[in-house]
């Protein structure tokens, strides 16, 4: 049912639902359906087996209420809920590039991450137990590649316009679901090599 697809569950989780397909589904519904595909892959490359842990990230501007629809996005895996955590994308970069290297405790370390959906920033000090704390971050879930991808799309179609505008109009009224989602690929795979 391509018309139900949902491009960017992430993004849905701050509003708590999404309208799809003449229904409002809680946001943990999209993010439960990506959770599940992740697991039934990392089940298949593990001869089924399921992972003794399971760890989440999110955005360190989240509230409570959005890691619960994260949390709640699990609640279907099969999987003992005490062996789920979440922990801030932040903290867990920190922890991961620091593992090859690590920090003397008080040290500090900033994280820029700047990925599909959201921005954040964070100033973190490793503590003594090889933990970090965050001494200050700020995010965007508004900001992210994805708004990138929607400028050079608004500029294709300005070109598209200009120079071709038979083809915005196919583009417009008539392309399929198919056809658009190839050229959004196309859009995001050109800003990442020009990148």
């Amino acid at each position: 049912n391509p018309s139900g697809f949902v491009m960017s569950p992430k993004r849905v989780v701050p509003q708590g639902s999404t309208f799809v397909n003449g229904y409002d589904i809680p946001a943990s519904a999209p993010v439960a359906a990506v959770l599940r595909s992740v697991l039934h892959r990392a089940m298949t490359a593990h001869d089924g087996q399921p992972p003794d842990q399971l760890v989440l990230t999110h955005p360190e501007a989240w509230t409570e209420r959005e890691i619960d629809v994260l949390l709640s996005a699990t609640k279907n895996l099969g999987l003992d809920p005490s062996r789920i955590t979440t922990v801030s994308e932040p903290r867990a970069a920190a922890q991961y590039y620091t593992r090859a290297k690590p920090l003397e405790p008080g040290s500090k370390i900033g994280v820029f991450d700047f990925g599909g959906g959201t921005l954040d920033v964070a100033v973190l000090q490793s503590t003594p137990e090889g933990t970090f704390n965050v001494i200050s971050a700020h995010g965007d879930n508004q900001i992210g590649g994805k708004n990138f991808d929607a400028q050079i799309r608004r500029w294709v179609d300005a070109q598209l316009e200009e120079e071709h505008p038979d083809a915005l109009g196919y583009l417009r009224t008539s392309a399929s679901i198919e056809q658009l989602y190839s050229l959004d690929d196309s859009i995001r795979r050109a800003k990442e090599l020009l990148s």
